[in-house]
């Protein structure tokens, strides 16, 4: 029986630097300007309203993994960076038995770290994607919460034109292989906008 928290939150591939795509397969890619969402079941969403930095490194996994990064932020010449939210990580649990989750079992991607503000503009980065969790028993019970999902794209709250939102991560993946008696929630979805 799992009462607590199984965290892997944020323990996937790495964000990028200002200026730097995530790391991993469907990192999401940055510019001079806001940072795409990492990709990983689903893909991350496009950077604010940067030409340069959309994501099309971010693509839709055929295997489950690690969530890939968000693209870093910055504006020019490296000033005010932002780094991209890592991915989740993996969870796998297996049993002989029965699974209980009455807490929390998650893999979420992470948050861009910091918010970039110079002058009147406000540059966010690309947020982490959602990892894996998988769970393997003969049946799963309890009503707790399993969650792989995209973190949250960087604010914009600049005045600026130039202010940007980062992209949000995709999600990831959760699986459960055995008779699914759980009434708690499954989550795998996108992170919000910045």
């Amino acid at each position: 029986t799992i009462s607590g928290t199984i965290s892997a939150n944020g323990k996937g591939f790495a964000g990028g630097g200002g200026c730097k795509n995530g790391y991993g397969p469907d990192g999401g890619e940055s510019a001079f300007g806001a940072g795409a969402g990492g990709g990983h079941f689903t893909k991350g969403e496009d950077a604010g309203f940067s030409a340069f930095a959309d994501n099309d490194l971010s693509g839709v996994a055929e295997n489950p993994s690690f969530g890939s990064g968000g693209g870093g932020s910055s504006q020019k010449d490296n000033v005010g960076a932002v780094l991209g939210g890592s991915g989740g990580g993996q969870i796998i649990i297996t049993s002989l038995s029965n699974i209980t989750v009455d807490g929390v079992v998650s893999a979420n991607g992470s948050n861009p770290k910091g918010q970039s503000s110079l002058s009147l503009d406000s540059i966010g980065g690309g947020a982490g994607a959602g990892g894996y969790v998988s769970l393997t028993g003969v049946e799963l019970f309890g009503s707790g919460l399993i969650s792989a999902n995209g973190g949250d794209g960087g604010e914009d709250s600049g005045s600026a034109f130039s202010s940007e939102p980062g992209g949000y991560g995709g999600a990831g993946y959760v699986e459960v292989n055995g008779i699914n008696s759980f009434t708690g929630t499954i989550q795998e979805i996108s992170g919000g906008g910045g």
